[in-house]
């Protein structure tokens, strides 16, 4: 059966997929065997939309993220029995972000490295996301919720999961050819996949670039690289802060134990107790709903077991990003760069 006429345009509704949240690095036993975890790690990725890959801007390494220690495992175990590769796994690190709390306007000039030489000269504006770029950011989610992909747009890039706008002002819409727009988007969305306290990809900005004047025979790579330099250095000047995601976590356990589990909780994991939950006179059963930082939740399944002797459930599921406190972020900083 064929949709047709007014069902033509009918489509499933789409999955939300979480960001992931627990990113670790993975090596081969050997170089020869990279090649081979690319492409098992490109169709893990196919399948499993929730599965991320990237490089360590600082050590090199490959990391894998996913929506937990558990899930991370079963990856592992993937790749082992599906595709003979045995990996070793670093330490599991949460998906920090960074966001910025200044706006910056930024004039700056890049020389051109080809025989035409001169130079090329931009000026963009970064700023925290406002509303007007959240409700491009709600448009684009909404269709990727229903299953649409989004057109080819050549004036934005809008990364709606970590809540990222790029785009052109409408005086450079029309000046620059569409290798040219492309490669500048390109170029500036990029440069958001790094910040600059720790190289954690940027959450929650808007980059406008509002001014470029290109000399003759200045390619559209050298455009491209131009706008990623230019938001490189307006990062500098944004006034950087590191974002932690934060999980709804639900507990399900007897009423012996809920006193210990909230002490727990409540301590160095620096939960916040929404509420607890008594789920029927009949059934010595009591649900605890948190609001809790990963960072705390690292290990916390095994914890929570040897608390409980094994009589609770647990769940969590994202719920937002939000700012580390100063010592917090220092020492995340101090952990992850070294100082």
């Amino acid at each position: 059966l064929s949709p047709s006429g007014e069902n033509a345009a009918l489509r499933l509704e789409g999955v939300p997929v979480p960001p992931p949240v627990f990113f670790c690095a993975v090596e081969t036993q050997t170089s020869a065997e990279q090649k081979a975890l690319d492409a098992a790690l490109a169709g893990i990725m196919l399948e499993d939309p929730s599965v991320a890959v990237r490089v360590d801007r600082f050590t090199g390494q490959q990391l894998i993220g996913g929506m937990g220690e558990l899930h991370l495992e079963v990856l592992a175990q993937r790749l082992l029995t599906e595709w003979n590769l045995k990996i070793s796994m670093g330490a599991m690190r949460v998906a920090y972000r960074e966001g910025i709390t200044l706006p910056v306007d930024l004039s700056s000039f890049h020389e051109v490295r080809t025989a035409a030489g001169g130079q090329i000269e931009m000026s963009l504006a970064l700023s925290p996301l406002d509303g007007r770029a959240q409700l491009v950011q709600q448009r684009l989610t909404v269709q990727q919720q229903r299953g649409s992909a989004p057109p080819v747009n050549l004036e934005r890039r809008v990364d709606a999961e970590r809540r990222v706008v790029v785009r052109l002002s409408k005086g450079l819409q029309g000046f620059l050819k569409h290798r040219e727009a492309r490669a500048v988007l390109d170029g500036l969305s990029a440069a958001t996949q790094f910040g600059d306290l720790a190289g954690f990809p940027v959450h929650g900005a808007e980059v406008v670039l509002k001014y470029l004047r290109k000399p003759p025979g200045a390619s559209a790579e050298e455009l491209g690289a131009a706008a990623a330099e230019a938001l490189e250095q307006a990062l500098k000047q944004a006034g950087s802060m590191l974002l932690e995601p934060v999980m709804n976590v639900e507990v399900a356990l007897p009423e012996r134990h809920v006193g210990n589990v909230l002490s727990d909780l409540t301590g160095a994991r620096r939960a916040i107790i929404e509420k607890l939950d008594h789920l029927s006179a009949d059934v010595d059963r009591h649900v605890v709903h948190a609001r809790v930082p990963l960072a705390g939740l690292v290990g916390y399944a095994s914890s929570l077991r040897s608390m409980t002797h094994g009589d609770a459930g647990l769940s969590m599921q994202f719920s937002h990003y939000a700012q580390l406190d100063t010592f917090d972020q220092q020492q995340v900083l101090l952990k992850y760069r070294g100082y």
